[in-house]
C-alpha cells in the first residue's frame, strides 16, 4: 500500500466547485466528541465572484476514497480586500456540521408521563417539528423515564440534558442522521495506533509521533447532590444525595462533592438516575494523549487501540477530538486527542439500556446491582416507640452476603419533640458501619427533615428478607410520619 495515503480533495459551496479557490495549508477540519459538533476553517482567496454569505450549505468530499470529509454550513468569515482592492480574500470561512440547526430549532413546553425511553423521546421531537433529519436509525435507548419535563428550549439543549442523564454522545453526520449512542456498532476504528517500530505493520497498525501525556483530576466528583423541583411536600428541593464510595476510597475518604440542579427533575427515580450516571461519569481523573498520525479514517468517538513505550501504555482508548490539517502534495496530517476508553462505564450504560438499576462498580466483578426502592404512601406510627417493620421498605437478599445498604428518610414530627429511632433488620443478618446524617429539611412542628441512614449489612448462612424497621424514639401521643418519596437502596 501507498502511506501515507492522499487525499483529493472536492469542495462545494452551495453546489458549486470552489476547491481551486481554497488554500489547504491553511484550513483544517475540527472534530470534538464532546462538543457534538464539527467545524470546518477554509482560508480562500480570490472570492469575489463566489457570492459567498452565512447559512450556505458547504461539503467537504474526499474524492480518493467517495467519502465526505465535512458537510455543514457556512457561519462566518473575514473578507478582506487584497492588492489594492483587486482581489478579495477570505481567511479564515469557518463551517459548522449539520449539527449547528439544533441552536436555532426550540422545543416547546411538553411533559412525558413514563415509563418513557430516550429514543422514542427523541424520535418523537424529530418527528413533531419536521427537523429534516433522521432521528431514529442510530439512535439507542439507554434511558428509561418515569416522568420528564422541560421548559422551553433549543434542541442542542434538549439533546444535551437526555445525553447526561445516560452518559451518552451524540452528532449529526455528513448524511444529516442523528447519532445518539453509548457505543455504536461499528464504532471501532480500521486500525490501531503505536510509536513501537516492531508492532507497525501499515496494515493494522499505524505510527504515530510527538505523544504527550496529560492528567486532569479537576473533574472528579464522588458525592453528588440532586436539587430538583419541590416533591412529597418536602420544604426543601434536595431530592437526594448519592456517594460512589469506589471513588471515596480510592481517594482517601476524601469527598469531591458536586451539585445538579435542574428543575425539570420532579420525582426521587430520575434524581436517583441521574445522580448515579453522574458519579459513574465523574469518579476519577481523566488521563488523555495527543500525537500526530498521517493515516486517514479516524473521527472523534471512535473506539482504537494505542500502544505507547515512552509512556508503558497499551490499551483501548476513545477519540476525543480530530483536528485534520493538509500538507503540500494533498497529504492529511491528523492530531489527535485520545483518552483510555473505560469497560466500567460501558457496562454500567449497558445495564441501564436494559432498563437495570445501576451497579457499583470496583476493581473486582460486580456481584450484584444497585437497587433502589421508593415509598408510595405516608406511613404513621402514634404513641409507640417499639420498631415495626416499614410497610414498602424492604429487600430479598442471598445467604452469605454482604451489602451496602442506606436508607433516605423524610419524617415529619408533630410537633417535632419525638424524634424517631430506627434500624435494618434481617433474620441471622449483622449490621455494622453505621452513619448517620441530616441532609435537609427542617425541624419545624409540621415540617418534614430528611434522614440518611447508611452501613454494611452480612448476611448469614439463610435467604431472608431485610426490613428497614422505625418507631418513635420516645413514645408520644401524637403522629410521626414517614412520609412518601423515602427510599432504601441496596448494592
Amino acid at each position: 500500500m501507498t502511506y501515507p495515503s492522499r487525499v483529493v480533495p472536492q469542495i462545494t459551496i452551495m453546489g458549486v466547485d470552489v476547491t481551486n479557490y481554497v488554500d489547504l495549508a491553511n484550513s483544517r477540519i475540527i472534530n470534538v466528541f464532546s462538543r457534538q459538533i464539527s467545524t470546518l476553517e477554509l482560508a480562500m482567496s480570490d472570492v469575489g465572484s463566489l457570492g459567498i454569505l452565512d447559512w450556505q450549505e458547504v461539503i467537504f468530499y474526499d474524492t480518493a476514497t467517495s467519502t465526505k470529509l465535512f458537510a455543514g454550513y457556512t457561519q462566518t468569515g473575514n473578507i478582506k480586500s487584497v492588492c489594492g482592492g483587486t482581489r478579495l480574500d477570505v481567511s479564515p470561512l469557518r463551517c459548522a456540521d449539520y449539527s449547528c440547526l439544533a441552536d436555532h430549532i426550540f422545543i416547546n413546553p411538553v411533559e412525558y408521563v413514563g415509563p418513557i425511553t430516550d429514543k422514542v423521546i427523541i424520535a418523537d421531537i424529530f418527528s413533531a417539528y419536521d427537523i429534516g433529519c433522521d432521528g431514529s436509525t442510530y439512535v439507542q435507548a439507554l434511558q428509561t423515564y418515569p416522568e420528564i419535563q422541560w421548559s422551553r428550549q433549543s434542541l442542542r439543549q434538549l439533546l444535551d440534558l437526555l445525553a447526561a442523564n445516560a452518559n451518552a454522545g451524540w452528532y449529526v453526520d455528513c448524511d444529516m442522521c442523528l447519532h445518539f449512542f453509548f457505543q455504536e456498532n461499528g464504532n471501532h476504528a480500521p486500525f490501531g495506533l503505536s510509536d513501537n517500530p516492531d508492532n507497525i505493520d501499515l496494515v493494522n497498525v499505524f505510527p504515530v509521533g510527538n505523544v504527550v501525556r496529560s492528567l486532569d483530576g479537576t473533574g472528579v466528583v464522588n458525592r453528588v447532590t440532586v436539587v430538583g423541583s419541590d416533591v412529597a411536600a418536602i420544604a426543601t428541593p434536595i431530592l437526594l444525595r448519592m456517594t460512589n464510595e469506589t471513588s471515596l476510597a480510592a481517594y482517601g475518604g476524601m469527598y469531591l462533592d458536586g451539585v445538579i440542579s435542574d428543575q425539570d427533575i420532579v420525582d426521587l427515580e430520575t434524581a436517583a438516575k441521574v445522580a448515579s450516571g453522574y458519579l459513574d461519569a465523574h469518579a476519577s481523573g481523566s488521563t488523555t494523549f495527543t500525537m500526530d498520525c498521517y493515516q486517514t479514517g479516524l473521527r472523534a468517538g471512535m473506539l482504537i487501540q494505542f500502544e505507547s513505550l515512552a509512556h508503558s501504555f497499551n490499551g483501548l482508548c476513545q477519540i476525543q477530538r480530530v483536528t485534520t490539517g493538509f500538507k503540500t502534495g494533498g497529504y492529511a496530517a491528523y492530531n489527535l486527542e485520545i483518552g483510555p476508553y473505560r469497560q466500567d462505564l460501558s457496562d454500567i450504560l449497558v445495564a441501564l439500556a436494559r432498563r437495570k438499576s445501576l451497579g457499583e462498580y470496583t476493581t473486582e466483578p460486580i456481584t450484584d446491582d444497585r437497587h433502589i426502592i421508593f415509598k408510595t404512601v405516608d406511613e404513621v406510627v402514634n404513641n409507640s416507640n417499639v420498631p415495626q417493620y416499614d410497610d414498602e421498605l424492604l429487600f430479598p437478599v442471598l445467604a452469605f452476603g454482604v451489602y451496602k445498604v442506606t436508607v433516605h428518610m423524610i419524617v415529619v414530627d408533630q410537633p417535632a419533640d419525638a424524634g424517631v429511632d430506627y434500624t435494618v433488620f434481617g433474620v441471622g443478618c449483622t449490621w455494622t458501619g453505621v452513619t448517620i446524617s441530616v441532609i435537609g429539611g427542617s425541624f419545624a412542628p409540621t415540617d418534614p427533615y430528611i434522614v440518611e441512614l447508611s452501613g454494611t449489612l452480612t448476611v448469614g448462612g439463610a435467604d431472608t428478607v431485610v426490613h428497614f424497621c422505625w418507631a418513635q424514639y420516645a413514645a408520644k401521643p401524637h403522629d410521626t410520619v414517614m412520609k412518601a418519596g423515602s427510599w432504601l437502596q441496596w448494592a
